[in-house]
């Protein structure tokens, strides 16, 4: 039995030496292994300097807002009874393009538009006569002070140069305001011509340029709001594009930009950078102060968006 023991208690031994050898092995080989790598020659890459731009890009989305291209259209309700261009026609300012039937709305609205445009017309030459006879009153005020209470050296306080000197006042107040009113009677006439013209029997090039897309034949019967042709005129198209505000301060106007467009997938257009707008929104806030006695606060901020 106690032999048996004995040869136990050996075999154990063999074995744990056996691991500790095989331990000291893999601690050694890993040192080894640690050692080769840190003696391992570094690899270097080189390479030339080279001058060069870096380009910085921003993306932006938005739309065409002018294609060299103006529209005809008309207000008038009718039939065509003559087309006098063709498409490929070079026009003027004014020529007629075709010539209408009106109905009997047409006709209406036509004479009503006709008749405000008069009425704007004969507004400014109203006002324009006017303009003339208060010129005259103003001499007339202004001749009386000086041959009368300036001639006189009257007081400041005299009612008299009082009186005259508020008269001519008042007429040189009255005169100055009347250029006003003829400025005013302009716009009104400039307003009243384009809807005058809309409502025509006689449709008209609003600008000088080539005709293209008439749509228009006699005999065919026309209403509100309808585009008979375009005019292409000579420029350069114009587009307006959103960009975040990251990105804005990165655009300067005269900056190279590229442009494709979904209708023309097969082409890339450049331009440059125009203009640029910052929008801000300006916010009232409104606050209520509670105390003795309630009232109302107001804090302007602004907000840059």
């Amino acid at each position: 039995m106690l032999k048996k023991n004995l040869k136990k208690i050996l075999a154990n031994r063999k074995g744990t030496a056996i691991l500790a050898v095989a331990l000291i092995i893999l601690i050694f080989a890993g040192v080894k292994v640690l050692a080769n790598k840190k003696a391992a020659t570094p690899q270097y890459q080189t390479a030339t300097v080279e001058k060069g731009n870096l380009i910085s890009a921003v993306s932006a989305s938005g739309q065409i807002i002018q294609a060299n291209i103006i529209n005809i259209a008309t207000q008038a309700t009718g039939v065509v009874n003559e087309v006098l261009v063709k498409d490929g026609d070079k026009v003027y300012v004014g020529q007629t393009i075709a010539k209408l039937e009106l109905d009997p709305a047409g006709s209406q609205a036509s004479t009503q538009a006709y008749s405000a445009y008069l009425s704007a017309k004969n507004s400014l030459v109203s006002a324009q006569t006017n303009l003339y006879t208060l010129q005259n009153t103003l001499f007339v005020a202004n001749q009386k002070f000086i041959n009368d209470a300036a001639a006189r050296n009257l007081a400041t306080t005299d009612p008299t140069y009082i009186e005259e000197w508020a008269t001519w006042l008042a007429a040189e107040a009255t005169y100055k305001n009347q250029e006003n009113v003829i400025a005013q009677a302009k716009v009104n006439l400039n307003n009243a011509r384009p809807t005058y013209q809309q409502t025509s029997a006689t449709i008209s090039a609003p600008l000088a340029g080539t005709v293209d897309n008439i749509t228009l034949t006699p005999g065919q019967v026309t209403s509100a709001a309808d585009r008979v042709a375009v005019i292409k005129i000579q420029g350069n198209p114009i587009g307006t594009f959103n960009v975040s505000e990251i990105d804005i301060i990165k655009v300067k106007p005269g900056q190279k930009v590229t442009v494709t467009l979904d209708s023309i997938a097969d082409k890339t257009f450049t331009g440059v950078v125009a203009a640029w707008i910052k929008s801000v929104r300006f916010q009232a806030e409104w606050q209520i102060i509670r105390s003795q006695s309630p009232s109302i606060r107001k804090t302007n901020r602004s907000y840059l968006t």
